[in-house]
């Protein structure tokens, strides 16, 4: 895995919240907003791709969207607003500072494929303006729920974004998600459902100090599936769809919620009823508003039969990685999740003998 150094400048995400400035609604962290910018980013791939002749490259949309966050991860003190200023203020400036970001990152004892990955990353790609339009889309629709209780605080910020997004270079991206909150469409219905996992928290049976959501557990999960993945010696196919299951595992929980295996198990046949009420409320709920699409039958399967994927136990083991990584936060605090780090360890010694428990000292 990582060195001990990487991981926690990863897991550092978790506590980095977005418009720390401003009175808000909700916290939202580093990597709820980079998992949900995945997501819309995949979304407008497939629904270009049957529109026009562009192609794009799901891996290096993923990848891309990872490693953008080392420079939040750094350079936390820079806000969202000024990053965008300073982009359109001196271009060359922000690429010497983002290039400073990866070179720290790259100091940390990661592996060369780690190294490779980040270099070609940052280099221009079709698939930038996409990514692009995303973010600006997930701040957008972060900054216009603020702005209803708070509007003297984000109004400007809001027409910002609107005049930014609105640009020609995204102009092909608007005929499937605008700016109108008013009058929101099919895709856009989608990603709000999935945007609901924000406000869904990991261990909600136990107390937390650092609270975990579903949807930053999701991002933890495509992080490590790619690292997993590269250490499996995969291709690139192969681990660009452990990613795409990891990215979209969980998020049946948005119209669900998390129900715990044991529940699942207290009484004979629960737990295959429960399968069978989830899948028709996903289907009702949330796939209904992409189902003309081809893509939707791909997502379907990822989000509800995860495991069966092609190497769906490497993924299985990346979030088994994720939970021992949330859980060791918590440990130093709490002798419950103490014992839950201790029970997770030995899980992954069972699990696959190639793997090892992590040593990274969360602190």
């Amino acid at each position: 895995m990582l060195s001990e150094n990487c991981t926690n400048l990863i897991l550092s995400g978790l506590s980095i919240y977005r418009w720390n400035t401003f009175p808000r609604l909700r916290e939202i962290n580093t990597l709820d907003h980079l998992a949900f910018v995945a997501h819309i980013s995949i979304l407008l791939a497939d629904l270009d791709e049957e529109k026009s002749e562009t192609k794009y490259d799901r891996g290096m949309i993923l990848k891309k969207i990872l490693f953008s966050g080392f420079f939040t991860y750094i350079y936390s003190d820079i806000s969202s607003d000024v990053k965008r200023r300073l982009k359109k203020r001196d271009f060359s400036l922000y690429e010497a500072l983002e290039k400073n970001a990866f070179t720290t990152v790259s100091s940390l004892d990661i592996p060369d494929f780690f190294k490779k990955d980040i270099e070609k990353s940052s280099k221009k790609s079709p698939e930038d303006d996409l990514i692009e339009f995303a973010k600006i889309w997930a701040s957008h629709a972060e900054v216009y729920q603020n702005a209803t209780v708070y509007p003297e605080a984000y109004a400007r910020l809001l027409k910002e974004l609107e005049k930014t997004g609105t640009e020609e270079k995204y102009t092909k991206f608007l005929d499937f998600l605008d700016f109108d909150m008013h009058n929101q469409s099919d895709p856009e219905r989608y990603l709000f459902i999935i945007h609901r996992l924000v406000s869904s928290f990991r261990w909600n049976r136990s107390n937390r100090k650092y609270p975990v959501s579903v949807l930053a557990h999701t991002y933890l999960i495509t992080f490590f599936s790619y690292i997993i993945g590269n250490e499996e010696k995969l291709d690139d196919a192969s681990i660009t769809d452990m990613m795409l299951t990891a990215l979209f595992h969980d998020v049946p929980e948005a119209i669900t919620g998390d129900i715990i295996t044991p529940t699942k198990k207290a009484i004979p046949g629960l737990e295959e009823a429960i399968e069978h009420i989830e899948k028709d409320m996903v289907e009702e709920y949330l796939l209904s508003y992409i189902e003309s699409h081809s893509f939707m039958k791909t997502y379907k399967r990822k989000m509800l039969t995860p495991w069966k994927e092609e190497n769906g136990i490497l993924v299985k083991l990346a979030d088994i990685y994720s939970a021992y990584f949330e859980a060791k936060i918590e440990g130093s605090l709490s002798e419950e999740y103490r014992e839950i780090t201790e029970w997770i360890e030995e899980k992954i010694k069972n699990y696959n003998k190639k793997w090892t428990v992590p040593t990274a000292n969360i602190k």
